[in-house]
């Protein structure tokens, strides 16, 4: 589909990768397959205390998941050539693919702090995680957090982030490198708002981004976006809403 048809009222500058109705899996699956040699071994250690998958996360989930502290061999390389592949930050960060698309892995839980509950349940007062999105699994779909979540740009091509306010109201916000072009560096999106990304086409084919979520990320706080009930819900931006949504949406292992 031509950039310009997704919506009337956005400039998308993203790739126009197309989306996955195969559940997240056969989403990310095409990466997966292209690392998996260089991930090998490497990749596997540490995936006992990774936020992998859905187990073991949230308020039930057991001791904190450790701090990023490694990956100085798998980056080794890319200290020759300049900044590294997404490959490379795949291997280094040990990351996995995420129901939303992209690949992540949780690097914070206050453990140390009381629990918080809002009427939900119990959860940590904060975590975070590292979040990815690559030339081929370019998108983030549509989904909706209870928690407030702060976003914070590191590296890579500029990621397009489309905001669905209760109202109806479309927002747009660029998370890049650059301020002087518009880049934002942080963003927060408070709960209740409907988000989807998209990286954007550049040199570096990927974009790397941490999110810091208050109160802590359950996967029982977060809806994923179906295709015909954010169309229902959102008329006006229904091209947009096609593109960047599933209707058949992956369900927790």
């Amino acid at each position: 589909m031509p950039r310009q048809a997704l919506d009337q009222e956005v400039s998308i500058h993203g790739r126009a990768g197309s989306t996955s109705r195969r559940g997240w899996r056969s989403a990310v699956a095409p990466t997966l397959l292209l690392v998996a040699v260089a991930i090998g071994a490497a990749g596997q250690e540490g995936r006992e205390e990774r936020h992998g998958g859905f187990a073991g996360n949230g308020a039930a989930g057991g001791a904190a998941t450790r701090t990023m502290d490694g990956g100085q061999d798998a980056m080794s390389d890319s200290k020759t050539h300049g900044a590294p592949s997404a490959a490379e930050l795949i291997e280094a960060l040990g990351l996995d693919g995420h129901v939303e698309g992209g690949f992540f892995r949780r690097t914070y839980e206050a453990t140390g702090k009381p629990r918080v509950d809002d009427g939900r349940g119990e959860r940590f007062s904060m975590t975070s995680i590292f979040y990815l999105l690559t030339a081929e699994g370019p998108i983030g779909h549509f989904h909706r957090n209870r928690s407030d979540i702060v976003h914070y740009f590191h590296l890579g091509d500029p990621i397009e982030y489309f905001l669905l306010h209760p109202d109806g109201r479309l927002e747009t916000v660029v998370m890049g490198p650059d301020p002087g072009r518009g880049h934002r560096l942080q963003l927060t999106v408070a709960g209740g708002i409907w988000k989807a990304s998209r990286l954007s086409d550049g040199p570096a084919g990927y974009g790397l981004i941490s999110e810091a979520v208050t109160p802590g990320f359950d996967y029982a706080d977060m809806t994923l976006g179906r295709t015909s009930e954010l169309l229902r819900r959102f008329p006006a931006h229904a091209t947009l809403i096609r593109n960047l949504s599933r209707d058949e949406v992956p369900e927790p292992d």
